[in-house]
């Protein structure tokens, strides 16, 4: 008859020894986040756009006129 090996001690006490199956292997999933920086460049350009507008300057001008007497038509 087939025997197997059973680790049977001198007292005839028949315990068998465990059959090992493969070993299995279980998997369980889970997300974890984790921020990532993300640079996103701006660029803030003021432009200034120039108007002209009309401001008048008066501007004076002075002239000196020396007559004599000839041209007066005063009487006296």
């Amino acid at each position: 008859m087939y025997q197997r090996n059973c680790n049977c001690q001198q007292n005839n006490d028949m315990t068998p020894e465990p059959i090992m199956a493969p070993k299995k292997v279980c998997y369980t999933q889970s997300c974890r986040y984790v921020e990532q920086p993300v640079i996103c460049p701006i660029e803030c350009c003021h432009v200034e756009n120039v108007v002209y507008y009309p401001k008048y300057y008066p501007q004076y001008s002075q002239s000196y006129i020396v007559q004599d007497n000839n041209g007066c038509n005063c009487q006296e």
